[in-house]
């Protein structure tokens, strides 16, 4: 008779509902602020009961902010096509030659403008910003080619010579340069290459936002991001198209920033060799990474999968740079 009491008495413990507290499901989503146009520090980000929170529609319940205190892995994915880069190739030089020798006699003055063109300059403006314990990987992407560096570098060492080993003018091809630009497969692809053990993730692309020759879509970068927790950045070069041949860079590559809670830069010089302002644009976005909070949310009602998900501030003068979209479990580890 004890014996049958005793396992009745499991078989109801079993059954009944557990502590709500411990069934409770959270889900986090990062979130950067800017005061004025500039990325707020930590003394000006709203405390939970200043931010209002929406999932699929719905008011969902936060339970707590805290600035990410993880290290962050930041990879720079940069546009090598020549609109966007804007200079001279190496295979072209035997052309430049003639076209030196050319000018003088119809007194026009030879500016030079080597390759990378607007890209020159980049590691001596972005890597001195990267923090000592960051992870950096790199990118770029130009006509048939995409490639990245082997793995996430943490020393300024490592850091430059994957640099050198990925953007660079010998690294693309003049078909490639003179190719389309891939930027949505890359974005989906460079959201893959992040090591499986990093909790906060980061994409800095550099691009004149002219995407070609696509095998995925915007949406499909947008999905691929938020399904592995990226925040995409972007600079955008300014388009040196006129408006009635094609619609701005940004027109395109905003949405892509918004949609997954990054900051977009706008770069409107159209000839600078090599660039003076990228310091000041890339601080902007590091000071972005480097200043993130980690908003938790309470899921329990939620089903796995992407929602709909709308972050404010009731804090004047606040911007709130978050995702759109929440991941509900799974996705992730998906090299």
């Amino acid at each position: 008779m004890i014996r049958v009491l005793t396992a009745l008495l499991l078989c109801a413990i079993a059954a009944a509902p557990g502590n709500p507290e411990e069934s409770a499901r959270t889900a986090s989503v990062f979130a950067s602020f800017e005061s004025n146009g500039q990325p707020a520090s930590q003394a000006v980000v709203p405390p939970a009961a200043q931010l209002s929170v929406s999932v699929d529609g719905k008011p969902a319940i936060v339970e707590g902010v805290s600035r990410v205190s993880d290290r962050a892995s930041v990879l720079l994915l940069v546009d090598l096509t020549w609109t966007t880069t804007r200079g001279e190739h190496p295979a072209q030089a035997a052309e430049i030659a003639q076209l030196k020798a050319d000018l003088p006699r119809i007194a026009s003055p030879w500016r030079p403008m080597v390759f990378p063109g607007l890209i020159r300059g980049m590691e001596k403006a972005l890597l001195p910003l990267v923090g000592p314990d960051d992870h950096l990987g790199v990118g770029s992407f130009a006509g048939q080619r995409l490639t990245f560096s082997r793995g996430f570098a943490s020393t300024p060492a490592d850091r430059l010579t994957a640099f050198k080993e990925v953007i660079s003018a010998d690294v693309v091809s003049l078909a490639d340069w003179y190719g389309p630009a891939r930027i949505w497969d890359a974005v989906a692809a460079g959201a893959r290459q992040f090591p499986v053990d990093s909790t906060f993730r980061s994409i800095v692309l550099v691009t004149d936002g002219q995407a070609s020759g696509n095998r995925l879509g915007h949406a499909d970068a947008i999905r691929a991001a938020v399904a592995q927790g990226v925040v995409v950045h972007v600079v955008c070069q300014k388009s040196w198209w006129d408006s009635s041949i094609a619609p701005p860079g940004e027109t395109f590559v905003k949405p892509l920033a918004d949609e997954t809670g990054g900051l977009l830069r706008l770069d409107d010089a159209l000839e600078r060799d090599p660039w003076d302002k990228p310091t000041r644009i890339f601080r902007d976005i590091l000071d972005a990474i480097h200043n993130t909070y980690e908003i938790r949310l309470n899921v329990t009602d939620g089903a796995e999968g992407v929602h709909p998900l709308e972050v404010r501030t009731h804090v004047p003068n606040l911007q709130v740079h978050a995702p759109r979209w929440l991941q509900i479990g799974a996705p992730r580890p998906d090299r």
